[in-house]
């Protein structure tokens, strides 16, 4: 509503109707001064609250950096009066140790037009004790961009740099700690792989020297059973065969244990292995044999080139997939894939078949050394898992496997994609 539109119906109503007309247009007048003065007030105490929950106290210098009023805050740390604290007076309440460094690196910011002042240094409360402190301020600024006064805050920080310093402490005992510890583990360790290394240069000198007599047991037990046949009669013949077959399930022990051995001493070569070509190498020259004369079908899909030693590599294919044509062979019609597959950082190689599978409650015993989850039906020593953990893990691998019994079964083994092996 205009003024002249006011003044108008204020002049053509009735006295009561005129007052009711006024009343609000007196009242907003007089609502618009205290709102502007409640806003302001509003803002200072709001000012107010936020330096208490922000900071120990507040601080304003004039654009020398002086102090040209009471900080009453400072006043009831310091003890110091105004007449103490005006102009330079305030840095007297300085540790004298920090009193120089502290007020260069003030009139430095002053005189320098900085756009931010802090400092920490030691300031005397008014009982005499040291409290460490931190101060931050900033220039206000005209509108023309002159340095019109300084206004900051500051805090102490005494018990937060205690804190900081018995976290240290207890960081530095725990790194302590942890290289004590560090040095035993590695004392074990030194310990162990010397143990390791005796036990096995003790298991390659005896399965080396058990060969030569478990030779002569099978070449004398072959001449009596070709020579000496008709003198022998079906139980003798019967129990030296069983003393040949013994004789042979022993030397491929003996071959398994020099394997495994091999395999954890055996130099490493870093070299580019074409695993197509090498799953070919093994099924035409190791593994011909034992899969004729069956429905087997041996599927071999992409294998993306890997790096490391091709001989250790070697064997790894040769034990799983002489696994996989062994478990088979009770299925009429048998299959056994060979892949890979991207994985995180790594190629996942995998031999799967249709054979009898095994019982997945017992697969933590699948690749410890002498362990057969099958009975004597099946040909082997408990050998052949363990040496293809020990490889792939000396490439930097691991391997798992996957089973249903009845259904067959999935052997994987991982090695780095792209690093080299060590």
């Amino acid at each position: 509503m205009s003024p002249s539109t006011a003044s108008s119906e204020l002049a053509t109503a009735r006295p009561r109707s005129r007052l009711k007309v006024a009343a609000p247009r007196i009242a907003a007048l007089k609502a618009g001064p205290r709102r502007r003065v409640n806003e302001h007030d509003l803002y200072e105490a709001r000012f107010r609250a936020l330096a208490r929950i922000a900071a120990d106290g507040v601080w304003m210098t004039d654009a020398q950096g002086k102090i040209v009023e009471e900080i009453p805050q400072w006043a009831a740390f310091t003890g110091q009066s105004l007449k103490q604290m005006r102009g330079d007076g305030w840095s007297a309440a300085a540790h004298p140790d920090d009193r120089q460094r502290m007020f260069e690196t003030w009139l430095q910011a002053v005189r320098g037009r900085a756009t931010h002042y802090e400092s920490e240094y030691r300031l005397r409360r008014r009982d005499g004790v040291y409290r460490k402190v931190c101060m931050h301020g900033v220039p206000v600024l005209a509108a023309d961009g002159t340095v019109c006064e300084w206004l900051g805050i500051w805090s102490d920080i005494t018990e937060r740099n205690q804190q900081a310093e018995e976290l240290r402490k207890y960081c530095q005992g725990v790194e302590q700690l942890d290289g004590a510890r560090a040095a035993k583990f590695t004392a074990v360790t030194d310990q162990l792989a010397a143990t390791i290394a005796e036990l096995e240069a003790f298991a390659y000198s005896i399965s080396h020297d058990l060969r030569a007599p478990l030779r002569a047991i099978d070449g004398f037990s072959r001449i009596l059973l070709d020579d000496h046949a008709g003198k022998l009669d079906d139980e003798g013949r019967r129990v030296l065969k069983v003393v040949r077959d013994s004789a042979v399930a022993m030397s491929r022990l003996i071959d398994g244990i020099l394997c495994l051995s091999r395999a954890g001493r055996q130099e490493m070569k870093s070299e580019a292995v074409d695993m197509v070509a090498l799953v070919g190498e093994v099924l035409a020259m190791e593994l011909a044999s034992a899969a004729t004369g069956r429905v087997l079908a041996i599927d071999i899909g992409a294998l993306p080139e890997a790096r490391g030693d091709q001989g250790l590599l070697r064997h790894v294919w040769l034990n799983l997939l002489d696994n996989a044509i062994k478990f088979t062979a009770p299925k009429p019609r048998a299959r056994i894939e060979i892949g890979a597959t991207a994985g995180q950082g790594e190629t996942v190689y995998f031999v799967r078949d249709t054979g009898v599978g095994f019982d997945m409650r017992h697969a933590d015993k699948l690749f410890g050394t002498f362990q057969r989850l099958h009975g004597r039906e099946f040909d082997g020593t408990g050998i052949g898992l363990a040496i293809v953990k020990r490889i792939v893990s000396r490439h930097g691998g691991r391997v798992w496997a996957e089973s249903k019994v009845g259904e067959g079964a999935t052997f994987f083994f991982a090695l780095p994609a792209s690093r080299a092996a060590t």
